[in-house]
């Protein structure tokens, strides 16, 4: 049911001083010649931060846009354009353009939900995009959302006498395009008498108030005495409430009331002075798509569409918005949908493991639906090819149909889709190639897409996209080189590639500023490491593992200042490993396992503060274990497994507070087991099988209560080894040792 304030409708139709939460605040407001209303201003957010906003009314429509947005601002919508209901919708995020130019669609997402009384918060937490190894989130603390919903332009307020000894009772009114709510209220009703013998109405509603059709409520009333006062107990009983197309607001006969006396209430209702066409769409799809089994409060011809679940409207009337995200729809959609021509967002995608929806089919001429801006499809099992139609949604801005079963090769014609900014495809049936034709798609910014029947090369023409941000295309059969070209993608700052990708890595690449991850891994790439990636001042990200690449670790990579990431594992590369590769401030996770490298561990790599994991295994590194890694204080991982390193274990790692797994298999490390290593309270897996280590476990690291693995297996040991590590021995290696109890 439709809830307003009686704040709310008395002040409707003003322009007041924002009431958002925060220190200090500045406003504005001003109608331009069109009639439109706008509000700006400034508060504060309780991290201290400013974030400005702006608020544009048209008649009963209010657009609002707050930048930067945090969903924990506490921002208060002022009087004048709050909603007349609870608005609950799917927002993006959009991202400042340095250049001054239209902002970036972000990839993070929002439901968002604003309250008549002027609450502005979230419903659900943001969804980052991810990569198959890492979630990278932008724009958090530094996004722009727009959201639109209607207010209240008119306002009546007004007595009625319901016969209590002259006490009268309270209405108040507001309206904003066809809808209407009220609030209705008295501190003491005679209600049993006044509908059975004195039925007339208790007041007459306004004309341009009054409902389309007949409108009845079930109202709760609490019983009190006739003075007003409560009662003993506080006694709730039920009532109805009927107005009429004509206006006239009536109770109706309640014999469950015999014997009632007064009751005090106040309630809420909601009502349509015109019914919508959009009623009769919506009704169709009751018949159709199954929709009665989750959506209950659908169809009641006296409840506004705006109150069905799942629906937005316009103050018109018109559906601009469905949402039924995993409620379990089931067939086709009707013919009709297609009527629904000021659409704008619909969303039958997926949510939750429990209540996928099993749409199979939708109307051959949704490319009607002109004003649709957001379609979301996916999950569902419509078994059709991609439709060339819908290159007419010119307003179309991000399509999903990832999980489909849409199939078949990707329209040339949807290069038209002018407005387009999101793509994804992931999991559906595209076959043929890449159109060369869809670079002159002027918006799109992010596309996704994986399917093992699309193959052919990637277009070099895709450079002309001018806005792409986010491609991301694996697990297809599409080979060849990478396109040279690509170096012109002004704003590209996601790249994934995972596919059957052959030839070089372009050393013309090292020119995309803003490129911040790139994964080309476990493709078919050949040849060296080119040193002028050291020029990729954004790149946070870099996987190539699994390929054939061949040569040297570039020296001058050392000035990859952002890069948190690097995987060159299983490649060809050889040479040493570069010593000033130290001086990388921000390098977290470090991959160079599986390769032909050689030479000693660089005692400089010390410096690396921020390194979490190193992967070193399978290569041909020599040398003693290095003493001062001991500084390597934030490292939980380190693999140096299956080299030729020799000499003892370093007493001093026992300082390495984070550590989790150590592996240093497959060696030719000597001595015994520092005692001093049992400080490792967080090392959960130590690998030290096929070594010369001798000696047995110092007593001191049974106090490692985090220990799960301990393999010492192959190794020189004269002793036995204690029968409490037998448990912690990894089975298949227990007939290399001999446990004291055996």
């Amino acid at each position: 049911m439709k809830t307003t304030t009686a704040a709310r409708v008395l002040a409707a139709v003003c322009i007041c001083t924002v009431l958002a939460l925060g220190r200090a605040h500045s406003v504005a407001a001003q109608v331009d010649g069109s009639g439109t209303h706008a509000h700006s201003g400034v508060f504060v957010r309780p991290n201290g931060e400013a974030s400005a906003f702006v608020l544009n009314r048209t008649g009963s429509q209010v657009v609002a846009t707050l930048q930067p947005f945090s969903p924990e601002d506490g921002f208060v919508v002022p009087e004048g354009y709050r909603p007349m209901s609870r608005v609950h919708r799917r927002v993006k995020g959009y991202l400042a353009d340095p250049d001054g130019g239209k902002p970036w669609l972000s990839n993070i997402g929002y439901t968002m939900e604003v309250h008549p009384d002027g609450r502005f918060g979230y419903s659900s937490r943001a969804l980052a995009y991810s990569s198959p190894s890492l979630q990278m989130p932008y724009g958090a603390g530094v996004e722009q959302i727009t959201m639109e919903w209607f207010t209240a332009t008119e306002a009546a307020e007004g007595e009625f006498d319901n016969l209590a000894e002259h006490h009268q009772g309270m209405y108040q009114l507001a309206k904003g395009g066809v809808y209407v709510s009220a609030r209705l209220s008295s501190s003491r009703s005679p209600v049993q008498h006044y509908a059975r013998v004195h039925p007339a109405p208790l007041f007459t509603v306004p004309e341009g108030f009054r409902p389309a059709v007949t409108v009845t409520r079930a109202v709760v009333g609490t019983a009190v005495h006739a003075d007003g006062s409560d009662t003993e107990g506080r006694t709730e009983h039920v009532f109805r409430v009927r107005i009429s197309p004509a206006g006239d607001v009536t109770y109706v006969d309640a014999p469950a009331l015999d014997g009632v006396g007064y009751l005090g209430y106040a309630f809420e209702i909601a009502w349509e002075t015109r019914i919508s066409q959009d009623r009769r769409v919506l009704e169709d799809m009751l018949d159709t798509a199954d929709l009665d089994n989750v959506l209950l409060d659908w169809g009641r011809s006296d409840v506004p569409l705006e109150d069905w679940r799942g629906v937005g409207t316009n103050a018109d009337g018109r559906v601009t918005y469905l949402n039924f995200s995993g409620v379990g729809l089931r067939g086709r959609l009707p013919s009709s949908f297609g009527d629904l021509s000021e659409l704008r967002e619909a969303h039958f995608g997926w949510e939750g493991a429990n209540s996928a929806n099993q749409l199979t089919a939708l109307p051959g001429d949704l490319d009607r639906l002109a004003n649709l801006q957001v379609l979301d499809l996916s999950n569902n099992p419509i078994d059709a090819p991609f439709p060339p139609a819908w290159s007419r949604l010119h307003n179309l801005k991000s399509l999903n149909l990832r999980g489909t079963k849409y199939h078949g090769q990707l329209p040339s014609a949807w290069a038209a889709l002018f407005s387009l900014e999101g793509l994804n495809l992931i999991q559906t049936g595209v076959a043929g190639v890449l159109p060369p034709e869809w670079s002159g798609m002027p918006n799109l910014q992010r596309l996704l897409i994986t399917s093992t029947s699309l193959g052919g090369p990637l277009p070099e023409s895709w450079h002309a996209m001018p806005r792409l941000k986010v491609l991301d295309i694996r697990g297809t059969g599409i080979e060849g080189p990478l396109p040279t070209g690509w170096n012109r993608m002004p704003n590209l700052e996601i790249l994934i590639l995972r596919n059957q990708l052959s030839g070089s890595l372009p050393p013309e690449w090292g020119t995309m500023s803003n490129l911040r991850y790139l994964d080309l891994g476990h493709n078919r790439l050949s040849g060296p490491l080119p040193h002028t990636w050291s020029r990729l001042e954004q790149l946070e990200v870099l996987w190539l593992e699994g390929n054939d690449l061949i040569g040297f670790l570039p020296v001058n990579w050392k000035d990859l200042g952002q890069l948190r990431v690097l995987s060159l594992s299983r490649n060809r590369l050889q040479g040493f490993l570069p010593s000033e590769w130290g001086t990388m401030p921000n390098l977290r996770y470090l991959d160079l396992g599986s390769n032909q490298l050689a030479g000693s561990l660089p005692r400089t790599w010390s410096r690396l503060e921020q390194l979490e994991v190193l992967w070193l295994g399978d290569n041909d590194l020599i040398g003693f274990l290095p003493v001062n890694w001991k500084d390597l204080g934030q490292l939980r991982v380190l693999s140096l497994s299956r080299n030729r390193f020799h000499g003892l274990l370093p007493t001093s790692w026992h300082a390495l507070g984070r550590l989790e797994s150590l592996r240093l298999s497959n060696n030719v490390l000597v001595g015994g087991l520092p005692p001093q290593w049992s400080r490792l309270q967080r090392l959960e897996a130590i690998r030290l099988d096929g070594n010369g280590l001798s000696g047995t476990v110092p007593e001191s690291w049974l106090d490692m209560d985090n220990l799960h693995i301990l393999d010492l297996s192959r190794n020189a040991f004269t002793e036995c080894l204690p029968a409490v590590w037998q448990p912690y021995h990894p089975r298949e290696s227990q007939a290399e040792v001999v446990f004291c109890d055996s």
